[in-house]
């Protein structure tokens, strides 16, 4: 069997390794590069995966390599191509559609790549294709639902998951991660919903959370074949040890998932704005305030949405009109899981900017790197979703404005930087425009160093006065007569600025 990997960043360079070190090596892990260069390149170097997980290094071998696009012509034995023959290749530009079967194909890609991506792949995609969705924020299943396999009788088995695993690439090496974990780092998935009918889930075990691999297939049953490349990804992602992996039912799977997007939602958007780590917006009082808003905002939402999806006899859904009164609001609220109360939530975002402090948040790299950002499936789903039940989503709306306004800022007005026409009157306008292109790297990537040096620099200042300071309280606070004890009457407690 073909497991496919989409996405060679640093989560899905991690799965890939996990995956070869589980399978068999009968089974092929084919890595799936978006362009012919990366293909090359990583062949020439070995194709191999180096993953640092609390200090100590290992490395796996045996993948094939593969192209993202299904719309060109393969390229065999890419390790033994000549130089002439990629540039006679490239001439050509012949354009043959790939259509070999893709078994099961796990995408790690950034939410807003993984429709264009599958586009690309439809010719390879069968009904019996298993798609496992590992991605940040929520809607991008819907999505693809809607515009890729609208026909029932096409669409593919999905697998959807909650990751919490860290990671990050290192600079300049290709196929190279570290595995940045932390004690509470796990893996979950479910299965989503059969397209044919079938009851996936029939195997949990009355009073725990264990599900049976029989509820998928057989080897009496006569659709074994159209399920057996579903068996068999739940079986490696259920082997997968190092990555704390773990088969749970689609509803307890979707809380995980919505948990993930709220934590997402105020931990992101603050460090991406105000460029910081993910510990340093956890020491602020203005960000209670801030957190507090967006899950109680977050928190309504699901509620009116688990009251509209309600269909057990037992608690009929209620009939709400908007505006919500008071006892509407405690009302619905009280059918909500206690996992997405807004108290509940605030500690989960407390509990994850504390573990990750000095973790450095996915979209504070894309805005440093100058790349698109996720807040559209994490910010803006909690803003679409209060949108469909008439609510008011102020906090997380305004959230999401300032991520795209700090987007649209470019990076050499932020740091500074000389302009390419400034380049140009410096040092004249080269005949190839490589050469301006190089220059100006150089001089962008010198001064984003110089700005984050120094910003790590007063960062530790501000650590040590910040020592220093309850030092002295302390010492205060222990003697008879304090010194030079402040006049608190005229202070303002800042009550006015709490929502």
């Amino acid at each position: 069997m073909h497991f496919h990997v989409l996405g060679l960043g640093s989560i899905g360079t991690l799965l890939a390794h996990h995956i070869r070190r589980t399978v068999d090596p009968k089974h092929a892990v084919v890595l799936m590069h978006k362009d012919k260069s990366r293909l090359l390149e990583a062949t020439r170097k070995g194709g191999a995966i180096s993953v640092q997980s609390r200090g100590v290094q290992e490395t796996s071998t045996g993948y094939e390599h593969d192209l993202v696009d299904a719309y060109h012509q393969p390229i065999d034995n890419t390790a033994n191509v000549t130089y002439q023959a990629q540039q006679k290749f490239r001439e050509k530009q012949r354009r043959v559609v790939d259509n070999t079967p893709i078994q099961s194909l796990f995408v790690t890609l950034k939410a807003y790549a993984i429709l264009p991506a599958l586009r690309l792949l439809l010719p390879r995609i069968r009904p019996s294709t298993t798609i496992v969705l590992m991605h940040n924020g929520l809607g991008v299943y819907e999505r693809l639902i809607d515009e890729l396999f609208r026909n029932s009788v096409n669409r593919p088995h999905f697998i959807l998951t909650s990751n919490t695993h860290g990671a990050y690439t290192i600079e300049n090496r290709l196929l190279s991660v570290v595995h940045a974990s932390t004690k509470g780092s796990a893996l979950k998935f479910g299965v989503a919903p059969d397209p044919r009918g079938r009851p996936l889930e029939q195997g949990i075990l009355p009073g725990e959370q264990a599900l049976s691999l029989d509820a998928l297939s057989t080897s009496d049953d006569p659709d074994a074949a159209h399920y057996a490349s579903l068996r068999n990804t739940v079986t490696v992602l259920s082997n997968l040890v190092g990555l704390n992996s773990s088969w749970i039912p689609l509803s307890d799977l979707l809380v995980e998932m919505k948990r993930k997007v709220v934590v997402n939602s105020v931990i992101n958007p603050l460090t991406a704005i105000m460029n910081c780590r993910n510990g340093d917006v956890a020491t602020s009082p203005h960000t209670a305030r801030i957190c507090r808003a967006i899950c109680e905002e977050a928190s309504l939402a699901f509620a009116l949405q688990y009251n509209e999806q309600c269909i057990t006899g037992e608690r009929p859904p209620l009939h709400l009109i908007p505006p919500l009164t008071p006892n509407a609001r405690d009302a619905v609220l009280s059918r909500l899981p206690t996992t997405l109360r807004a108290d509940a939530l605030m500690k989960q975002v407390y509990r994850v900017a504390t573990d990750t402090r000095f973790n450095t948040s996915s979209m504070l790299q894309d805005i440093r790197t100058n790349r698109k950002t996720e807040v559209d499936y994490m910010n803006g789903y909690l803003v679409s979703l209060g949108r469909r039940y008439k609510l008011q989503m102020r906090a997380t709306s305004m959230l999401a404005n300032m991520v795209h306004l700090r987007q649209e800022i470019p990076l050499d007005l932020l740091m500074d930087l000389p302009r390419p026409e400034v380049i140009k009157e410096q040092f004249g306008t080269p005949q190839d425009e490589r050469v301006m292109h190089r220059a100006w790297t150089l001089v962008k990537m010198r001064k984003f160093k110089r700005t984050r040096y120094r910003s790590e620099s007063v960062h530790t200042r501000r650590v040590l006065h910040a020592k220093r300071r309850r030092a002295g309280k302390v010492a205060r606070a222990h003697s008879e007569t304090p010194i030079n004890a402040p006049n608190t009457s005229g202070i303002d407690d800042g009550k006015k600025w709490q929502y």
